[in-house]
């Protein structure tokens, strides 16, 4: 015959369908978080970049007694790129400034080369609830022509060329639906005479629209090269990044950016090509130091084919190493 299972106290059931005080919810909901472990401080230093980190982060399979490696930063050596830029003092301290970045988006927002080419669904904002971003389709990023059209007005790019006189009151004027309103102009006059002066892609784009007007030109673009690999190591030098063209450009490769004079509709940027990045976030690569390309090498010092450098090594690197030289990306993450 089958037992019946025992039957309860009364005083046991009593107890169990009475609900949990205040303190032992309490109890219950910090005993299951994970216990505070103190590694001491970050002293060990990555022999190849220079990159810190703690000790129980050592590649075991690496490490030998006193004498722990890191394999996160650069790979034991195999990733080799150029060393973060030592950026101007004054332009470092924007961004230990409250007031800048805590409106940065909008700031960066002025100073596009690219437009974020995506169709926004604002149908599901009826004031009846939280702000929601819907978008239709895929997100892309879009340069435009050199020259502005007659009936809009310059726009992203094209702010850096046009008038520049009076580009401060322009770049408010176009992005005054951007909390345009709420920020510094001593700030943005400030970013616009340094990134003209510093920037490659800038200087450039306004190169192209300077040599168009001595030579009466009226058809060129400026080309973007996509080579990477001959002049990853080094920093952005002039005529570097690209070269401008009269008349029909022949010669344009494929995964070269080609921004025409006058064209119809923005052409779409590859998130590919190495001036992904830069054109889009100028206040990160304030000098056009190029990003990541499929092109990018592991350096080969094991006698064996080159293996590629993805797109997450390349900013593990950078986000390691920019720990050492405190680069602007470092201080936005943080």
């Amino acid at each position: 015959m089958m037992a019946l299972p025992a039957k309860r106290s009364s005083s046991a059931g009593a107890s169990s369908s009475l609900p949990r005080t205040r303190r032992s919810r309490h109890v219950v909901f910090f005993a299951g978080l994970p216990q505070y472990v103190d590694y001491g401080d970050c002293t060990c230093v990555c022999e190849f970049c220079g990159a810190y980190f703690w000790y129980v982060e050592r590649a075991l399979r690496l490490s030998m007694p006193g004498h722990p490696k890191y394999y996160h930063c650069c790979r034991d050596g195999d990733v080799v790129l150029p060393y973060p830029s030592r950026f101007h003092p004054e332009f470092l301290d924007l961004y230990q400034n409250p007031t800048f970045f805590k409106d940065i988006r909008a700031y960066n927002s002025m100073f596009y080369m690219t437009s974020f080419g995506v169709n926004v669904d604002e149908s599901v904002n009826d004031n009846r609830g939280p702000y929601v971003f819907k978008i239709c389709g895929q997100i892309c990023y879009r340069i435009g022509s050199l020259s502005p059209d007659p009936t809009k007005g310059p726009r992203f790019l094209q702010l850096y060329l046009f008038d520049t006189e009076n580009e401060v009151q322009n770049k408010f004027r176009a992005f005054v639906g951007l909390r345009g309103t709420d920020l510094d102009p001593n700030i943005v006059q400030y970013l616009v005479t340094f990134l003209g002066a510093n920037n490659e892609y800038v200087k450039t784009f306004k190169t192209a629209k300077v040599m168009a007007e001595e030579n009466n030109l009226q058809n060129y673009s400026a080309r973007l090269f996509n080579n990477v690999v001959d002049r990853r190591y080094e920093l952005p030098s002039p005529g570097s990044l690209g070269c401008i063209v009269s008349g029909d450009d022949t010669t344009s490769i494929t995964y070269d950016i080609v921004v025409f004079s006058h064209s119809g509709r923005p052409q779409r940027i590859s998130k590919l090509h190495p001036s992904y990045m830069p054109l889009q976030y100028p206040l990160l690569f304030p000098y056009g130091e190029e990003g990541w390309s499929p092109r990018l090498k592991m350096r080969n010092q094991r006698g064996v084919n080159a293996k590629n450098l993805t797109i997450n090594m390349y900013y593990a690197y950078y986000i390691h190493v920019g720990l050492v030289s405190k680069s602007i990306t470092i201080l936005v993450c943080t």
